[in-house]
């Protein structure tokens, strides 16, 4: 991702309208903007373009018949693009039968679960993927070189496909408000997304230039690469990351997960794995827990966790680290499927500070 921090912009709304209807950005006045929604879509047809559907996997069970798909969504500036769905339907059905579409929210993708629903009740049910499969997307700060940016990445794998996107922030002149959100200061746009596959890195000279690391994270940028629950309640904050889904970061075989941290007063811990997170393609979702009480002391302290200390509600650990996509340091976990709901424990006093995470 790249941040680059041009001239404020009118509105966001402008902006983002702007760039939907036209290239280049300056190409449009205020008088030409669309004020309603039927306006703004009047020169769009779906159904121009065919779908040029693609199975990519068919599969049955319990009397349903689902296929991953792919399909062309449109062409835009003369390039296709493309978007994947589960596909799926009554495996005995005739003729034509109600359907029903399911659209996830953000940050999440196409559910299985929910299509077996709706199949077992006698639908078709498409399930699209709009908004990608959740990964942990690395940054790169990008450097300014005439009228363009450009930032070094490194590369795993050239064997592997590799994708890139830019963000581009904007500040705006005086901060915008939404319901139930804090200020809103500045704009985000985000660039189409760049892939490379395979065939064309090797064909270009790309070569490896990274490799695994077992440091996982060092804090030196605060909790950048995490997202976070309700940081300023003691009693439920939680911290997650994607970062031990990527191959740079994930668990080697025979690791163990090694947590240094500052904690002035005993408490509880949670820490948490999750299993085939938004990815019920490789398997059922499971939540790994090791809850740990650790003693408050004023020098940093390291906690060391085996595979073999984390359970499922079965009481079982994984057999791996390697399937394992998110990871969470949390004050409180609820795991509903445990049956329960557990109260969440007193915190007590100053909230941990976290030196480094990494495997050992």
């Amino acid at each position: 991702m790249t941040r680059i921090n041009p001239r404020p912009v009118k509105t966001a709304l402008t902006l983002l309208t702007a760039l939907l209807l036209a290239s280049p950005l300056t190409a449009l006045c205020a008088a030409d903007m669309p004020q309603t929604v039927t306006a703004l879509w009047a020169d769009f047809d779906p159904r121009h373009d065919p779908l040029e559907v693609e199975v990519v996997r068919e599969w049955k069970e319990d009397g349903g018949v689902y296929r991953y798909v792919r399909y062309l969504i449109g062409t835009y500036k003369g390039k296709a693009a493309r978007m994947a769905a589960f596909y799926g339907f009554p495996e005995h059905a005739q003729g034509r039968l109600p359907a029903v579409m399911h659209v996830h929210g953000g940050g999440q993708r196409a559910f299985l679960e929910e299509m077996r629903t709706y199949v077992g009740r006698g639908y078709t049910v498409l399930s699209i993927n709009w908004g990608g499969r959740a990964r942990f997307w690395r940054d790169a700060g990008a450097k300014h070189s005439g009228d363009s940016w450009a930032a070094k990445l490194p590369v795993l794998d050239p064997g592997k496909p590799l994708y890139a996107f830019a963000n581009v922030y904007y500040t705006l002149p005086h901060a915008e408000s939404l319901p139930h959100m804090p200020p809103i200061n500045e704009l985000c746009l985000s660039s189409l997304l760049h892939h490379a596959s395979p065939a064309e890195l090797i064909s270009a000279g790309v070569r490896t230039t990274d490799q695994p690391a077992r440091l996982i994270d060092d804090f030196t940028r605060g909790w950048h690469d995490w997202y976070r629950l309700s940081p300023d309640n003691k009693a439920c904050w939680q911290n997650w990351t994607r970062k031990i889904t990527d191959p740079k970061w994930c668990g080697p075989d025979g690791a163990k997960l090694a947590v240094t941290l500052t904690l002035q007063d005993s408490n509880h811990l949670s820490f948490v794995m999750i299993e085939n997170e938004w990815r019920n393609y490789r398997g059922k979702k499971k939540a790994f827990i090791s809850d740990c009480t650790i003693v408050g002391q004023p020098q940093a302290q390291t906690i060391m966790l085996n595979l073999s200390d984390f359970k499922d509600a079965q009481g079982s650990s994984p057999a791996t680290w390697q399937q394992m996509d998110q990871l969470g340091l949390c004050a409180y976990y609820e795991e509903r499927e445990r049956g329960k709901r557990p109260q969440s424990p007193l915190w007590h006093g100053s909230l941990p500070e976290f030196q480094r995470l990494e495997w050992r």
